[in-house]
């Protein structure tokens, strides 16, 4: 690929992160498209170095990323099925969570697509000298989950003579979604087909994660019993209840341990968490990163 990935101690593509499999799934005349999978241990970082004339798309089946935006310089975290956007130059250290990663990335130079390339000029989200490093979920605002993932992968999947058209055609809706939203992490999804008594309640939880929230109370706000309750929500969900709030108090929380200085004690309090050692299993478990990790490891963006 053009542009350069490794780990501080590595530069060979092969070996773009420790303990994580990378591999070249396609190779088209317009476009590169690559896949990496695995576990991480700890978190990880990866040098970034894309040239002036490329872009990258970054979508992630599983696993969370840390990031410094551009031209903005917030610090922001990629949630699974969300998708990062990558204008060159530019030169920046992502950080990789703790856990299991499946990403696949689509790599092309700027004169491929000049429709896409002009209009991302006239949308301003890139810098003065064009770089740009953007994310976004692609979770609806709602919580349900989309099928863009679910898309990719059936493409990539079941290629076909039209698998590069498909592939621009999904690359034009993701990075037009990227530039005219902002990034919003989404740990607790809902699919579409959820039922409308369980979506309702999904909402009250989103919007009041702090509240208690106990089985019982659930089940009473949701017109079910506390067994049909438990029963349903795992046929819909790969975890539980008692997980979803937890992600939802986490989504709460993220916000403010990467926009503000507040204490996390304090963070932990607000947001509904037991205790502080709570909210960090939470984080560790949900977002791959510890509160303190998010605030300290370095992903500077020049």
């Amino acid at each position: 690929m053009h542009g350069s990935l490794s780990t501080s101690s590595q530069a060979d593509h092969s070996v773009t992160l420790s303990r994580l499999q990378s591999k070249a799934i396609a190779d088209f005349s317009t476009l590169e498209v690559t896949g990496f999978s695995g576990v991480m241990a700890e978190p990880s970082p990866r040098a970034l170095s894309l040239p002036a004339d490329r872009f990258l798309l970054a979508l992630a089946r599983k696993g969370s990323v840390l990031f410094e935006s551009r031209p903005d310089g917030r610090r922001e975290v990629l949630a699974p099925s969300g998708a990062l956007f990558v204008a060159g130059p530019v030169s920046a250290s992502l950080q990789y969570a703790r856990g299991q990663h499946d990403w696949v990335e689509m790599e092309w130079s700027r004169g491929t697509n000049r429709a896409l390339s002009e209009w991302l000029t006239r949308t301003g989200r890139l810098n003065e000298e064009g770089g740009a490093i953007l994310g976004r979920s692609l979770v609806s605002v709602e919580g349900r989950n989309g099928s863009t993932v679910g898309h990719l992968t059936r493409v990539l999947n079941f290629p076909s003579p039209m698998i590069e058209a498909a592939l621009w055609s999904l690359i034009w809706d993701v990075v037009s979604e990227i530039v005219t939203s902002e990034c919003s992490p989404r740990f607790a999804s809902l699919p579409h087909e959820t039922p409308s008594a369980l979506a309702s309640l999904a909402d009250d939880v989103r919007s009041r994660p702090e509240r208690s929230w106990t089985l019982k109370d659930a089940a009473e706000v949701a017109g079910y019993s506390p067994f049909h309750l438990s029963r349903t929500f795992r046929n819909f969900l790969e975890y539980g209840f008692p997980e979803y709030v937890e992600r939802c108090r986490v989504e709460r929380a993220l916000g403010q341990v990467l926009g503000s200085s507040v204490p996390v004690e304090e963070v932990s309090k607000q947001c509904g968490f037991g205790s502080t050692q709570a909210m960090r299993d939470a984080f560790r478990h949900v977002v791959g990163f510890l509160p303190s990790e998010l605030r300290s490891i370095p992903v500077a963006s020049t």
